[in-house]
């Protein structure tokens, strides 16, 4: 799943100077069954592009997000509904290793295509959403306010520049208040993704390069990200 987000400020349970960010995220939902905790619904992001300094290292540093730098230009909400196929995407720092240089690359482009029929578009509609609502459902019947459960793999280099010196797998939850309405964006997509050395997107993920999407959604939450805890070692 694909989520393209703009946030007005990043709040953690740990606390820290709020501040705005666009972000570019890829998730894969997960089972995770480690006892003797009960098993859970959760994402793992192996890919998140951000363009706030401050986010990239805090999220990389505490959590083990796998974020990078990235120049992330986002659309308006009501340029998506209105059908005027405005063209965006993400450009971040890297390359083919046998460049000459690595400078700042396109990875992806989205181009709004035409309006869709809704109801023949309903599964490209429905996997995302179900997506987004698995891992909700974790906490959803003990209280109003839904949780969702992120999955990190934390891991520093070592001084040899090859090794990982400290490997850990984590989890943390965040605590979200839903602001409705959800829109529907009934538009066409058309997605290419580059295949680039430093960010192995095709190879890794599994995933085309070149896909259309019928349709999306736009939902807007309040979150906070909890404290996060160990899972392994």
């Amino acid at each position: 799943m694909m989520t393209l987000a703009s946030i007005a400020s990043v709040k953690s349970a740990l606390g820290g100077v709020p501040i705005p960010e666009n972000e570019v995220l890829l998730q894969v939902p997960v089972k995770v069954t480690k006892p003797p905790l009960q098993p859970f619904n959760a994402l793992f992001a192996p890919y998140a592009w951000v363009d706030t300094p401050g986010s990239l290292t805090g999220g990389r540093e505490i959590y083990g997000f796998n974020k990078c730098y990235g120049s992330v230009p986002l659309p308006t909400t009501a340029s998506l509904l209105s059908g005027i196929q405005p063209q965006f995407g993400l450009q971040t720092f890297g390359g083919n290793l046998n460049s000459p240089a690595l400078g700042l690359t396109p990875l992806i482009d989205i181009t709004q295509g035409p309006l869709i029929n809704l109801f023949l578009a309903w599964t490209d509609l429905i996997k995302p959403l179900a997506i987004e609502f698995q891992a909700l459902l974790n906490s959803w019947a003990t209280g109003p306010n839904p949780t969702a459960r992120q999955i990190f793999l934390k891991q520093f280099q070592s001084v040899d520049g090859i090794h990982a010196c400290e490997q850990q797998i984590t989890y943390a939850d965040y605590n979200i208040t839903l602001v409705p309405p959800l829109a529907i964006i009934p538009y066409s997509f058309n997605i290419a993704i580059q295949q680039v050395d430093t960010h192995p997107l095709l190879t890794e993920l599994g995933i085309p390069a070149a896909q259309v999407v019928n349709g999306g959604f736009v939902l807007t939450e309040d979150f906070t990200l909890g404290v996060p805890k160990v899972l392994w070692p």
